[in-house]
C-alpha cells in the first residue's frame, strides 16, 4: 500500500510538470483522503478508479502526435549526423535537431528548411577555414566592388569566394599527394553546396516547392554526408 501512495505522488508530480492541473488537483485530493486509511484495499481500489477517471478525462481534452517507430530515433536528437559533426559544428545543432523532429512529425518541407540552414553553418565554416572574413562582390550594373561580412553574405557570394580560394589553393599546390588531397576534399564539397543551392535551398526558402517524406529523407542523407565530410577536417572554431 505504501508503494501505491508513492505512485500517486509520482503521478501527481508528473501531471503538474506537464500542465495537467485538474488531474494534479484530483490526485492530490485522492492522496490526502487515502492518507487516513492507507492500508485499506477497498479505499485503494476506489482511489485507483478515481485516478483513472480523472486522467482519462483530462487526456481526452488533449491532442497527441503519433511518431512512427521507424522515425523515433529522429526525436530530439543532437547527434543525428554523428558525434563528430555535433562537436565540430555546435551552432548547427539546433537546426539538425529540428530537422529530425520535423521528419519524425512528417513535416518534410519544414525538415528541408532546417537542413538547408544546417548546410549554411557548414558553408560558413568552410569559408572561414579558407581565411574568408569578408565577401568580395562586384555589381553587374555599376561595377562597384563591395565587401560584406561572411555571416551576412548570400549563398552565391559565399560560394563564389570559396571557389576562388580553393582554385587558388589547388593551383599553388605542387603536383602530388597534397594537391590530390585538396582536390578530393574541396571539389566534392563545392559540388554538394551548388547542388543544395540550386536544387533545394533557393526553392524551399522562396516558397516554390513542397517536399514529400521520401524526398526529405533523401535530402537528409545528402546533408548528413556533406556535414560529415566537413567535420573530418574542419570545425566552426
Amino acid at each position: 500500500m505504501i508503494e501505491f501512495a508513492a505512485e500517486i505522488i509520482h503521478a501527481a508530480n508528473a501531471c503538474h510538470d506537464i500542465g495537467m492541473k485538474s488531474a494534479w488537483a484530483e490526485l492530490d485530493r485522492v492522496n490526502t483522503g487515502l492518507a487516513g486509511n492507507p492500508n485499506n484495499p477497498l479505499a485503494c481500489a476506489t482511489a485507483a478508479l478515481q485516478i483513472r477517471h480523472c486522467l482519462v478525462d483530462e487526456l481526452g481534452n488533449r491532442k497527441f502526435l503519433y511518431v512512427d517507430p521507424e522515425r523515433s530515433d529522429f526525436v530530439d536528437s543532437d547527434s543525428l549526423f554523428g558525434d563528430r559533426v555535433r562537436d565540430a559544428f555546435p551552432s548547427a545543432t539546433f537546426d539538425i535537431r529540428q530537422s529530425g523532429n520535423c521528419l519524425a512529425c512528417e513535416l518534410p518541407t519544414a525538415a528541408v528548411f532546417h537542413l538547408m540552414r544546417s548546410v549554411e553553418w557548414g558553408l560558413r565554416a568552410l569559408g572561414t577555414s579558407l581565411g574568408i572574413k569578408k565577401l568580395r562582390s562586384r555589381s553587374k550594373k555599376t561595377g562597384k566592388v563591395t565587401y560584406t561580412p561572411l555571416p551576412w553574405g548570400t549563398w552565391e557570394d559565399v560560394l563564389n569566394n570559396i571557389k576562388s580560394r580553393v582554385a587558388e589553393r589547388i593551383h599553388k599546390a605542387i603536383r602530388g599527394p597534397r594537391k590530390q588531397q585538396y582536390q578530393e576534399f574541396y571539389n566534392p564539397l563545392i559540388d554538394c553546396i551548388e547542388r543544395f543551392k540550386d536544387a533545394y535551398r533557393n526553392h524551399v526558402m522562396h516558397t516554390r516547392r513542397e517536399y514529400t517524406n521520401q524526398e526529405a529523407l533523401a535530402i537528409f542523407d545528402q546533408v548528413r554526408y556533406f556535414m560529415s565530410r566537413l567535420a573530418e577536417r574542419l570545425n566552426e572554431c
